[in-house]
Protein backbone atom coordinates (compact mmCIF):
# COMPACT_ATOMS: atom_id res chain seq x y z
CA UNK A 1 0.00 0.00 0.00
CA UNK A 2 2.89 2.29 0.79
CA UNK A 3 4.69 1.56 -2.49
CA UNK A 4 1.36 2.26 -4.53
CA UNK A 5 0.60 5.74 -2.80
CA UNK A 6 3.80 7.46 -2.13
CA UNK A 7 2.44 10.70 -1.34
CA UNK A 8 0.64 8.80 1.42
CA UNK A 9 3.31 8.21 3.82
CA UNK A 10 2.09 8.05 6.59
CA UNK A 11 0.24 5.02 6.09
CA UNK A 12 2.56 3.56 8.65
CA UNK A 13 0.41 4.13 10.81
CA UNK A 14 -2.17 1.91 9.19
CA UNK A 15 -1.94 -0.95 11.69
CA UNK A 16 -2.80 0.54 15.07
CA UNK A 17 -5.66 2.16 13.48
CA UNK A 18 -9.48 1.32 13.96
CA UNK A 19 -10.95 -0.71 10.37
CA UNK A 20 -12.87 2.49 10.11
CA UNK A 21 -9.99 4.79 9.85
CA UNK A 22 -7.72 1.81 7.94
CA UNK A 23 -10.71 2.08 5.25
CA UNK A 24 -10.51 5.67 4.91
CA UNK A 25 -6.58 5.53 4.35
CA UNK A 26 -7.12 2.66 1.62
CA UNK A 27 -9.64 5.13 -0.20
CA UNK A 28 -7.15 7.96 0.05
CA UNK A 29 -4.45 5.53 -1.81
CA UNK A 30 -7.14 4.96 -4.65
CA UNK A 31 -6.86 6.05 -7.92
CA UNK A 32 -9.73 8.83 -7.62
CA UNK A 33 -9.00 10.96 -4.49
CA UNK A 34 -11.95 12.04 -2.80
CA UNK A 35 -10.90 15.67 -0.62
CA UNK A 36 -12.51 14.82 2.10
CA UNK A 37 -10.89 11.10 2.33
CA UNK A 38 -7.78 13.41 2.09
CA UNK A 39 -8.29 15.71 4.76
CA UNK A 40 -9.77 13.35 6.87
CA UNK A 41 -6.13 11.32 6.57
CA UNK A 42 -4.64 14.20 6.76
CA UNK A 43 -5.90 15.31 10.64
CA UNK A 44 -5.77 11.78 11.44
CA UNK A 45 -2.28 11.87 10.77
CA UNK A 46 -1.33 15.45 12.63
CA UNK A 47 -3.11 13.86 15.77
CA UNK A 48 -1.35 10.55 15.81
CA UNK A 49 1.98 12.61 15.51
CA UNK A 50 0.84 15.30 18.45
CA UNK A 51 -0.38 12.77 20.57
CA UNK A 52 3.27 11.23 20.94
CA UNK A 53 4.19 14.32 22.94
CA UNK A 54 3.59 14.69 26.40
CA UNK A 55 1.36 18.02 26.18
CA UNK A 56 -2.41 17.44 25.87
CA UNK A 57 -4.23 18.74 23.08
CA UNK A 58 -7.77 19.85 23.26
CA UNK A 59 -10.21 20.51 20.23
CA UNK A 60 -11.06 23.99 19.98
CA UNK A 61 -12.77 24.19 16.66
CA UNK A 62 -16.52 24.96 18.13
CA UNK A 63 -17.88 22.90 15.54
CA UNK A 64 -15.84 19.43 16.66
CA UNK A 65 -16.45 20.26 20.66
CA UNK A 66 -20.48 20.51 20.26
CA UNK A 67 -20.20 16.89 18.75
CA UNK A 68 -17.53 15.80 20.65
CA UNK A 69 -19.41 16.92 23.44
CA UNK A 70 -22.07 14.94 22.79
CA UNK A 71 -20.39 11.38 21.41
CA UNK A 72 -17.33 11.49 23.69
CA UNK A 73 -15.46 10.78 20.46
CA UNK A 74 -12.84 12.17 18.40
CA UNK A 75 -14.21 11.19 14.96
CA UNK A 76 -16.24 14.41 15.31
CA UNK A 77 -12.39 15.68 13.55
CA UNK A 78 -13.78 13.75 10.51
CA UNK A 79 -17.35 14.23 10.84
CA UNK A 80 -16.95 18.01 10.17
CA UNK A 81 -14.54 17.99 7.42
CA UNK A 82 -12.85 21.34 7.61
CA UNK A 83 -9.89 23.02 5.46
CA UNK A 84 -8.43 24.24 9.12
CA UNK A 85 -8.20 22.98 12.72
CA UNK A 86 -7.43 24.64 15.86
CA UNK A 87 -5.73 22.71 18.60
CA UNK A 88 -5.22 24.46 22.25
CA UNK A 89 -2.01 22.74 24.43
CA UNK A 90 -1.79 22.62 28.23
CA UNK A 91 1.02 22.04 29.29
CA UNK A 92 3.46 24.32 27.34
CA UNK A 93 3.82 27.52 29.48
CA UNK A 94 6.80 28.42 27.34
CA UNK A 95 6.92 28.73 23.69
CA UNK A 96 9.45 26.69 23.98
CA UNK A 97 7.70 23.77 25.02
CA UNK A 98 5.42 24.37 22.08
CA UNK A 99 8.20 24.02 19.93
CA UNK A 100 8.87 20.88 20.84
CA UNK A 101 5.94 19.42 19.17
CA UNK A 102 7.90 20.33 15.74
CA UNK A 103 10.26 17.12 16.60
CA UNK A 104 7.82 14.66 16.03
CA UNK A 105 6.85 16.44 12.68
CA UNK A 106 10.11 15.25 11.20
CA UNK A 107 10.50 13.71 8.04
CA UNK A 108 6.48 14.06 7.36
CA UNK A 109 5.01 16.01 4.65
CA UNK A 110 3.81 18.62 7.03
CA UNK A 111 5.36 22.27 6.75
CA UNK A 112 5.25 23.66 9.85
CA UNK A 113 5.40 27.67 11.07
CA UNK A 114 6.07 29.32 14.00
CA UNK A 115 4.74 32.56 14.64
CA UNK A 116 4.16 34.48 17.98
CA UNK A 117 2.85 32.26 20.84
CA UNK A 118 1.26 29.89 17.57
CA UNK A 119 2.19 26.59 15.22
CA UNK A 120 0.60 26.44 12.03
CA UNK A 121 0.84 23.01 10.14
CA UNK A 122 0.11 22.26 6.57
CA UNK A 123 -0.03 19.25 4.77
CA UNK A 124 -1.79 19.75 1.19
CA UNK A 125 -5.24 21.14 2.29
CA UNK A 126 -5.32 20.67 5.89
CA UNK A 127 -4.06 23.60 7.64
CA UNK A 128 -4.01 23.22 11.66
CA UNK A 129 -3.60 25.87 13.90
CA UNK A 130 -2.02 25.55 17.54
CA UNK A 131 -2.20 27.96 20.14
CA UNK A 132 -0.94 27.92 24.06
CA UNK A 133 -4.01 27.72 26.37
CA UNK A 134 -1.98 29.87 29.15
CA UNK A 135 -3.18 30.57 32.93
CA UNK A 136 -3.62 34.37 34.08
CA UNK A 137 -3.81 35.01 37.46
CA UNK A 138 -7.42 33.46 38.58
CA UNK A 139 -8.34 32.24 35.03
CA UNK A 140 -7.20 30.74 31.75
CA UNK A 141 -6.92 32.39 28.45
CA UNK A 142 -6.87 30.96 24.60
CA UNK A 143 -5.68 34.31 22.44
CA UNK A 144 -7.18 34.77 19.50
CA UNK A 145 -6.55 33.58 15.95
CA UNK A 146 -7.40 35.38 12.48
CA UNK A 147 -6.65 32.77 10.46
CA UNK A 148 -10.18 31.04 11.58
CA UNK A 149 -12.16 33.74 12.75
CA UNK A 150 -11.23 32.63 16.23
CA UNK A 151 -11.47 35.57 19.00
CA UNK A 152 -9.80 35.10 22.28
CA UNK A 153 -11.50 33.33 25.04
CA UNK A 154 -11.12 33.10 29.07
CA UNK A 155 -12.50 30.94 31.75
CA UNK A 156 -12.52 31.05 35.33
CA UNK A 157 -11.61 26.67 35.38
CA UNK A 158 -10.60 24.79 32.46
CA UNK A 159 -11.33 21.35 32.91
CA UNK A 160 -10.96 18.93 29.75
CA UNK A 161 -12.32 15.42 29.28
CA UNK A 162 -10.34 13.07 27.72
CA UNK A 163 -11.62 11.39 24.37
CA UNK A 164 -10.29 8.23 22.28
CA UNK A 165 -9.21 9.01 18.83
CA UNK A 166 -8.28 5.21 17.40
CA UNK A 167 -5.55 4.35 19.39
CA UNK A 168 -4.37 6.83 20.76
CA UNK A 169 -5.80 10.07 22.72
CA UNK A 170 -6.91 13.85 22.50
CA UNK A 171 -8.99 16.32 24.81
CA UNK A 172 -12.03 18.53 24.74
CA UNK A 173 -13.17 21.05 27.05
CA UNK A 174 -14.87 19.92 29.81
CA UNK A 175 -18.89 20.73 30.36
CA UNK A 176 -18.09 23.37 33.33
CA UNK A 177 -16.41 25.04 30.50
CA UNK A 178 -18.83 24.54 27.58
CA UNK A 179 -21.46 26.14 30.00
CA UNK A 180 -19.04 29.04 30.11
CA UNK A 181 -18.09 29.14 26.26
CA UNK A 182 -20.87 31.30 25.27
CA UNK A 183 -20.15 34.62 27.20
CA UNK A 184 -16.21 33.76 27.08
CA UNK A 185 -15.68 35.69 24.13
CA UNK A 186 -12.22 37.97 26.07
CA UNK A 187 -12.37 42.06 25.60
CA UNK A 188 -9.35 43.95 27.06
CA UNK A 189 -9.50 46.87 28.99
CA UNK A 190 -8.62 50.27 26.61
CA UNK A 191 -4.94 50.76 27.52
CA UNK A 192 -4.38 54.05 25.78
CA UNK A 193 -6.84 55.72 27.56
CA UNK A 194 -5.30 53.87 30.94
CA UNK A 195 -2.33 55.18 30.29
CA UNK A 196 -3.30 59.02 29.59
CA UNK A 197 -5.64 58.70 32.61
CA UNK A 198 -2.69 57.90 34.53
CA UNK A 199 -0.72 60.67 33.58
CA UNK A 200 -3.79 63.58 33.90
CA UNK A 201 -4.14 62.29 36.83
CA UNK A 202 -1.65 60.39 38.98
CA UNK A 203 -1.41 61.75 42.48
CA UNK A 204 -5.09 64.02 42.25
CA UNK A 205 -7.19 61.43 43.70
CA UNK A 206 -6.55 59.42 46.63
CA UNK A 207 -8.13 55.46 46.43
CA UNK A 208 -11.10 55.27 48.55
CA UNK A 209 -11.96 51.68 48.04
CA UNK A 210 -9.52 48.87 48.84
CA UNK A 211 -8.34 46.54 46.10
CA UNK A 212 -9.61 44.07 48.29
CA UNK A 213 -13.07 44.79 47.19
CA UNK A 214 -12.34 42.35 44.33
CA UNK A 215 -12.40 39.68 46.45
CA UNK A 216 -16.39 40.62 47.35
CA UNK A 217 -16.64 41.24 43.63
CA UNK A 218 -15.94 37.59 42.81
CA UNK A 219 -17.79 36.39 46.10
CA UNK A 220 -21.13 38.03 44.91
CA UNK A 221 -20.31 37.05 41.19
CA UNK A 222 -19.78 33.09 42.53
CA UNK A 223 -23.22 33.26 44.74
CA UNK A 224 -25.18 34.61 42.10
CA UNK A 225 -23.82 31.73 39.35
CA UNK A 226 -24.53 29.18 42.30
CA UNK A 227 -28.11 30.09 41.91
CA UNK A 228 -28.37 30.73 38.22
CA UNK A 229 -28.05 34.12 37.84
CA UNK A 230 -24.84 35.54 35.52
CA UNK A 231 -23.60 39.02 36.54
CA UNK A 232 -21.36 41.76 34.62
CA UNK A 233 -20.05 44.81 35.40
CA UNK A 234 -21.98 48.07 35.61
CA UNK A 235 -22.02 51.55 35.82
CA UNK A 236 -18.98 53.22 36.72
CA UNK A 237 -17.52 49.79 37.70
CA UNK A 238 -17.74 49.37 34.06
CA UNK A 239 -16.37 52.37 33.11
CA UNK A 240 -13.15 51.81 35.33
CA UNK A 241 -12.48 48.69 33.91
CA UNK A 242 -12.67 50.08 30.68
CA UNK A 243 -11.28 53.59 30.68
CA UNK A 244 -9.06 53.27 33.95
CA UNK A 245 -8.30 49.24 33.76
CA UNK A 246 -8.93 49.19 37.21
CA UNK A 247 -10.98 51.03 39.58
CA UNK A 248 -12.23 54.58 39.38
CA UNK A 249 -9.80 56.21 42.67
CA UNK A 250 -13.14 58.28 44.25
CA UNK A 251 -15.57 55.97 43.33
CA UNK A 252 -17.51 54.48 46.75
CA UNK A 253 -18.83 51.44 45.47
CA UNK A 254 -19.54 49.11 43.14
CA UNK A 255 -21.57 47.99 40.44
CA UNK A 256 -22.92 45.17 39.04
CA UNK A 257 -26.03 44.01 36.92
CA UNK A 258 -27.73 40.83 36.20
CA UNK A 259 -30.69 40.28 33.83
CA UNK A 260 -34.05 40.30 35.55
CA UNK A 261 -34.71 37.11 33.61
CA UNK A 262 -32.21 35.09 35.31
CA UNK A 263 -34.19 36.35 38.77
CA UNK A 264 -34.55 33.64 41.12
CA UNK A 265 -36.25 33.69 44.55
CA UNK A 266 -33.48 31.97 46.17
CA UNK A 267 -31.27 35.28 46.09
CA UNK A 268 -32.14 36.38 49.47
CA UNK A 269 -31.78 33.74 51.51
CA UNK A 270 -28.49 32.78 49.55
CA UNK A 271 -27.32 35.59 50.74
CA UNK A 272 -27.93 36.58 54.18
CA UNK A 273 -26.71 33.16 54.40
CA UNK A 274 -23.12 34.21 53.14
CA UNK A 275 -20.92 34.92 56.08
CA UNK A 276 -18.92 37.56 54.04
CA UNK A 277 -21.38 39.09 52.37
CA UNK A 278 -23.84 41.80 54.55
CA UNK A 279 -27.09 42.48 52.58
CA UNK A 280 -27.95 46.22 53.03
CA UNK A 281 -30.91 46.57 51.33
CA UNK A 282 -33.32 45.56 48.67
CA UNK A 283 -34.88 48.05 46.58
CA UNK A 284 -38.21 47.71 44.36
CA UNK A 285 -39.30 44.23 43.60
CA UNK A 286 -38.51 41.44 41.08
CA UNK A 287 -41.24 42.43 38.58
CA UNK A 288 -40.53 46.25 38.86
CA UNK A 289 -37.00 48.29 39.29
CA UNK A 290 -34.91 45.45 41.69
CA UNK A 291 -31.41 46.48 43.15
CA UNK A 292 -30.01 44.82 45.92
CA UNK A 293 -26.61 46.20 47.76
CA UNK A 294 -24.27 44.14 50.03
CA UNK A 295 -21.51 45.33 51.91
CA UNK A 296 -17.97 43.18 51.83
CA UNK A 297 -15.73 44.09 54.62
CA UNK A 298 -16.98 47.65 54.60
CA UNK A 299 -17.32 48.11 51.06
CA UNK A 300 -20.53 48.43 49.43
CA UNK A 301 -21.67 46.26 45.94
CA UNK A 302 -24.89 47.61 43.95
CA UNK A 303 -26.31 44.99 42.09
CA UNK A 304 -29.20 46.08 39.53
CA UNK A 305 -31.65 44.07 37.42
CA UNK A 306 -32.00 44.45 33.78
CA UNK A 307 -35.50 44.64 32.11
CA UNK A 308 -35.96 43.55 28.31
CA UNK A 309 -38.38 46.29 26.91
CA UNK A 310 -38.52 46.23 22.27
CA UNK A 311 -34.74 47.07 21.01
CA UNK A 312 -33.53 48.33 25.15
CA UNK A 313 -32.35 47.03 28.46
CA UNK A 314 -33.63 49.62 31.67
CA UNK A 315 -32.38 49.60 35.07
CA UNK A 316 -34.53 51.07 37.64
CA UNK A 317 -33.15 53.01 40.76
CA UNK A 318 -35.08 55.00 43.89
CA UNK A 319 -34.23 58.09 45.97
CA UNK A 320 -35.19 56.76 48.87
CA UNK A 321 -36.34 59.84 50.92
CA UNK A 322 -38.32 60.82 48.11
CA UNK A 323 -39.95 57.20 47.13
CA UNK A 324 -38.72 58.46 43.33
CA UNK A 325 -38.42 55.91 40.52
CA UNK A 326 -35.77 56.71 38.32
CA UNK A 327 -34.99 54.42 35.01
CA UNK A 328 -32.03 53.87 33.24
CA UNK A 329 -32.37 53.14 29.54
CA UNK A 330 -29.85 51.36 27.47
CA UNK A 331 -29.17 49.54 24.35
CA UNK A 332 -30.08 46.02 24.31
CA UNK A 333 -27.29 43.44 26.08
CA UNK A 334 -27.53 40.39 23.69
CA UNK A 335 -24.42 39.19 24.35
CA UNK A 336 -22.31 38.40 27.06
CA UNK A 337 -17.99 38.56 27.27
CA UNK A 338 -15.46 38.24 29.80
CA UNK A 339 -12.88 40.81 30.81
CA UNK A 340 -10.15 40.73 33.61
CA UNK A 341 -10.17 43.12 36.50
CA UNK A 342 -7.75 43.14 39.06
CA UNK A 343 -6.75 39.61 38.49
CA UNK A 344 -9.97 38.40 38.79
CA UNK A 345 -12.67 37.26 35.68
CA UNK A 346 -15.91 38.76 35.19
CA UNK A 347 -18.80 39.34 32.59
CA UNK A 348 -19.13 42.47 30.78
CA UNK A 349 -21.61 43.44 28.15
CA UNK A 350 -20.12 42.60 24.49
CA UNK A 351 -21.36 46.26 23.45
CA UNK A 352 -19.35 47.93 26.20
CA UNK A 353 -19.11 51.59 24.20
CA UNK A 354 -22.86 51.57 23.89
CA UNK A 355 -23.61 50.76 27.47
CA UNK A 356 -20.85 53.88 28.01
CA UNK A 357 -22.17 56.39 25.71
CA UNK A 358 -25.67 55.73 26.91
CA UNK A 359 -24.39 56.81 30.54
CA UNK A 360 -21.87 59.33 29.55
CA UNK A 361 -22.47 60.49 26.28
CA UNK A 362 -19.66 60.52 23.47
CA UNK A 363 -17.30 62.09 25.92
CA UNK A 364 -17.23 58.92 28.66
CA UNK A 365 -13.60 59.21 28.56
CA UNK A 366 -13.34 62.31 29.85
CA UNK A 367 -16.03 61.87 32.60
CA UNK A 368 -14.00 63.19 36.20
CA UNK A 369 -15.46 64.11 39.06
CA UNK A 370 -17.35 67.62 39.35
CA UNK A 371 -18.82 68.76 42.48
CA UNK A 372 -21.96 69.22 39.77
CA UNK A 373 -22.14 65.42 39.10
CA UNK A 374 -24.75 63.89 41.03
CA UNK A 375 -25.59 59.94 40.17
CA UNK A 376 -29.80 60.16 40.49
CA UNK A 377 -29.71 63.67 37.52
CA UNK A 378 -26.64 63.47 35.70
CA UNK A 379 -26.18 60.63 33.46
CA UNK A 380 -27.43 61.16 29.84
CA UNK A 381 -29.76 58.52 29.89
CA UNK A 382 -31.78 58.87 33.13
CA UNK A 383 -35.34 60.09 33.73
CA UNK A 384 -37.28 60.44 37.08
CA UNK A 385 -40.47 58.58 36.78
CA UNK A 386 -43.36 58.44 39.11
CA UNK A 387 -43.19 57.95 43.13
CA UNK A 388 -44.19 54.46 44.99
CA UNK A 389 -46.79 54.59 46.78
CA UNK A 390 -47.46 54.46 50.28
CA UNK A 391 -49.35 51.34 49.97
CA UNK A 392 -46.73 49.76 47.56
CA UNK A 393 -44.12 50.98 50.30
CA UNK A 394 -43.52 48.13 52.42
CA UNK A 395 -42.94 45.73 49.76
CA UNK A 396 -40.23 48.05 47.39
CA UNK A 397 -38.29 49.30 50.60
CA UNK A 398 -36.71 46.61 52.66
CA UNK A 399 -33.38 47.60 54.71
CA UNK A 400 -31.58 44.73 56.26
CA UNK A 401 -28.73 46.26 58.22
CA UNK A 402 -29.18 47.41 61.28
CA UNK A 403 -26.94 50.33 61.51
CA UNK A 404 -27.03 52.27 58.50
CA UNK A 405 -23.28 52.73 56.42
CA UNK A 406 -21.70 55.28 54.15
CA UNK A 407 -23.36 54.93 50.93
Amino acid sequence: LVNSCPTCHFVSILPILSPFVSICLESFCSESVDIDVLRNAEILDFTFRASRSKLKFVVLDPDCISCASRTKSAYCLLATLKQSYLFGVIGAEHIDNLAEIVKYFHNSAWKVKSGGEQLTFQHNTTRVHVVRIDRRDKYWFIPSLEEVDFKAHAFRNFKIDHIHFANWSLYIPGSEVMKQWSDAEFLECNRSSAKIIQQMYIGKYEQVLKNTVINGMALFRDVLQGIGIRSMLFGGTLLGWYRDCGIIPYTTDMDMASFASEYSTKLLGTLTSNKDLEVYWQLGKPADSLELSVFYDGMKIDLFFLYEEGSTHWAGGMIVYERRKLRWTYPKITKLCSAELLGELFNVPCNVLDILMADYGETWYDIYPNENFTWYASHKNVKKLGRWSKKEWPFVYHMYMKQKKRI
